[in-house]
């Protein structure tokens, strides 16, 4: 049985890049793109003609199988001009590369929370602290918070199921109330956005002009009319 293609033929030689940072990261939009693999340019120059062969109803992981089982059943012969296009395109990269001296990647920004959008439910396990944390404290005034929660997680995977009850019920409770606000949250989304948008708009008397559009009050504006 023919075996699909490796993720290097799909994807080509990729740098090491610790996971955490690559999802705190993103390409930088100036940054030369990277060379595409062989395959990756067979798969977009055959996916329609492939897909074609196949039922109207093909999901798009039948399309893929079908393409990468195709890839895998040619010889390297048959390979050669995807392969030929894939080291102009690396050649491409590399002279681009060579010019460039910005950043490969940027930060990742999340987008802002909105301030009046509801909580997120919190853990079983942070009801705890919030119960556990000030009894420590006071115990023991100079330990470092970080040392408590250490104890905090190491009391936490100690604890027995009917230790952790209650504080699982409160979970359950604020994961049900959670739901419940951004159901309600969502369903007035398009109200929320027509007031944010009404409030944005221009505002005659930020500038000077009074309700009537002139400007300063409407004593000083009729007593120009002599």
């Amino acid at each position: 049985m023919d075996s699909p293609p490796s993720a290097t033929e799909v994807w080509g030689e990729m740098p090491v890049v610790n996971k955490k940072k690559r999802r705190l990261q993103k390409k930088a939009p100036g940054a030369p793109k990277r060379g595409k693999s062989p395959y990756i340019l067979f798969s977009m120059d055959k996916r329609e003609e492939i897909k074609a062969t196949m039922p109207p109803n093909s999901k798009v992981t039948d399309v893929m199988r079908a393409i990468a089982d195709a890839w895998s059943k040619m010889s390297e012969e048959e390979k050669a001009p995807w392969k030929l296009s894939a080291e102009s395109d690396k050649q491409r990269y590399e002279e681009e590369m060579a010019t460039y001296d910005g950043p490969l990647r940027v930060p990742n920004k999340r987008a802002k929370k909105h301030p009046n959008a509801p909580k997120r439910a919190s853990s079983a396990f942070l009801f705890y602290s919030q119960v556990m944390r000030p009894r420590i404290k006071a115990e023991h005034a100079d330990m470092k918070n970080t040392e408590i929660s250490k104890q905090l997680g190491e009391a936490w995977a100690k604890a027995t199921k009917a230790q952790k009850a209650p504080f699982v019920e409160k979970e359950k409770e604020d994961r049900a109330r959670y739901k419940r606000e951004m159901e309600e949250w969502n369903g007035n989304k398009a109200e929320r956005e027509y007031q944010e948008a009404q409030a944005q708009q221009y505002n005659p008397t930020q500038y000077g002009f009074d309700h009537l559009g002139h400007f300063g009050t409407q004593e000083e504006y009729h007593a120009t009319d002599v």
